[in-house]
């Protein structure tokens, strides 16, 4: 099931590429854009359906490694702000610079993504 979506990902940027260099007209640059937009959010449903998978035969496969906590949720709440500012919503976060680094081993994209909202 990935092989072709890597495929559709593949030329879909490189359509967007070429679009911003050749100076491709707005209207097709557009769908161009839309293409690669659709090709990594099918990429990405694929995955997890892939994943849901792997749990639900208890094999995961999990990438563990060692992060800063606080970088995932910093970088999660910059990610919904900017979501919420497109619809008209404003979302703040202050982090105190004395805050000391919280290091975490596990998996850091599966952390990030429980974080996503959308």
């Amino acid at each position: 099931m990935r092989t072709p979506t890597q495929a559709i990902v593949g030329f879909a940027e490189l359509a967007k590429l070429n679009s911003e260099y050749l100076n491709v007209d707005k209207r097709k640059g557009g769908f161009i854009v839309i293409i690669y937009r659709n090709s990594i959010r099918l990429h990405t449903l694929i995955k997890d359906v892939l994943d849901i998978t792997r749990i639900e035969s208890n094999t995961p496969i999990l990438n563990k490694e060692r992060f800063n906590i606080l970088d995932i949720i910093y970088n999660s709440v910059k990610d919904i702000s900017s979501h919420c500012n497109n619809i008209n919503y404003m979302v703040n976060i202050s982090l105190e610079e004395s805050v000391d680094p919280s290091y975490v081993v596990a998996d850091r994209a599966r952390i990030y993504k429980s974080f996503q909202i959308c």
